[in-house]
């Protein structure tokens, strides 16, 4: 960890570079940074005359992460549409000896798993089941929604046909109450401020869900 903080710090955000990391934590088994882009906007602006001009801007897009191979490895938080230019740059940072994949889970074991890290009952209140095979070249998308756990009548949709469980919305019942949308890539998204112990527990059985496949 140690050996890969300092190749980030070698790439690190300055005012004089475009893009960079900032270490902002490195423990024994992980690091917690930043990846910061900067980007020049020029905004045209025309008023009732015709008369035009131009009005410069400037913005900062930052990536939060976690690198961990005590858990998936990396963990993205808050992360654009594009991550491209992120990843090429961790990748140069590991001098290209590295490579990112995207995660496949079953996310029903995941929602299982994480009940039972937490210690709490956790209701799937929403899920989009895709790719239904209902025959060879017919194939439905399904959302189900209640107001309690929809798993039982989920069964009854598919009916015995092959399907994938793409995204559940979940409600953790007790104190902190909270309400979370989990999908198949491994992402988590939540409605309200998390805890610490939301999130290790998030983790944990995200890891062991993956381990598990």
């Amino acid at each position: 960890m140690r050996t890969l903080a300092e190749r980030l710090k070698g790439l690190q955000f300055t005012t004089a570079t475009q893009s960079g990391f900032i270490v902002d934590r490195l423990r024994p088994a992980s690091i917690e940074g930043r990846f910061i882009e900067r980007h020049e906007i020029s905004q045209v602006v025309e008023n009732p005359l015709g008369e035009r001009r131009i009005y410069e801007r400037t913005e900062f897009r930052d990536i939060g992460f976690i690198i961990s191979p005590e858990y998936a490895g990396l963990e993205v938080i808050n992360p654009p549409r594009s991550i491209n230019l992120f990843l090429s740059r961790l990748a140069e940072a590991c001098n290209f000896q590295i490579s990112v994949n995207e995660v496949r889970l079953d996310v029903i074991d995941w929602c299982e798993r994480l009940a039972t890290n937490l210690g709490r009952r956790v209701e799937i209140v929403s899920c989009q089941l895709k790719d239904i095979k209902i025959s060879e070249d017919i194939t439905a998308t399904a959302i189900l929604k209640g107001n309690s756990d929809v798993r039982q009548s989920a069964s009854l949709v598919v009916n015995g046909y092959t399907y994938t469980n793409d995204k559940v919305k979940i409600q953790v019942d007790g104190t902190p109450y909270y309400t979370l949308i989990l999908t198949r890539q491994g992402s988590a998204t939540f409605d309200q401020s998390s805890s610490e112990v939301l999130l290790d527990s998030l983790r944990t059985s995200l890891y062991s869900s993956i381990v598990q496949r």
